[in-house]
């Protein structure tokens, strides 16, 4: 089989569905014949760059639909109990946390919270919940249910590219497959 095709081995739910058409696509034109190294290394690095990509795992459009949650609550009272709007800095904080999410776990629902914070949580079923608190201080809560379990913590500081470690073992462990 051509050089490529240890890239097609891997698991194709790595791969975002317009990943999986895009390297299909390539490496089914190509011919074993025809597939040089170079071509190789190019397929190999438009899937890397693919699944990098977070608008194919939807990691823009729930920065934007962060942006909508916070429009919507942008003004005093807008649950009609006295919240307070979400802050700017909660809105940065859940962007950051949001774009840091590793591939290979799901997207979080988002929620606006009454002291301006906002809420990110991974949910399996009532006993099996993971949430994150975006905070307007700039930290981050999280609580997580675990059948009989639970855990709860804070951090502060979340770089884009790293998830907090915490987060990823309590996911996993609500997750059905945890």
């Amino acid at each position: 089989m051509s050089q490529a095709y240890p890239i097609l081995q891997r698991p194709l739910s790595i791969l975002p569905a317009f990943g999986q058409l895009a390297a299909s696509a390539f490496v089914v034109s190509a011919t074993q014949d025809t597939l040089s190294n170079q071509s190789a290394l190019a397929v190999q690095n438009a899937q890397q760059a693919l699944c990098a990509s977070s608008l194919f795992w939807g990691h823009e459009n729930l920065c934007a639909a962060l942006d909508a949650l916070a429009a919507d609550c942008s003004e005093p009272n807008w649950d009609c109990y006295g919240a307070v709007p979400i802050s700017p800095v909660a809105l940065d904080c859940a962007k950051r946390l949001v774009r840091a999410i590793p591939q290979d776990l799901p997207e979080p629902s988002i929620s606006p919270e009454p002291d301006g914070a906002i809420g990110l949580d991974w949910y399996a079923t009532p006993s099996r919940v993971c949430s994150v608190g975006c905070c307007p201080d700039g930290t981050y809560n999280y609580a997580a249910l675990l059948g009989d379990e639970t855990a709860t913590g804070h951090f502060s500081g979340v770089e884009e590219d790293t998830f907090p470690a915490i987060l990823r073992t309590l996911i996993n462990k609500v997750l059905p497959n945890g």
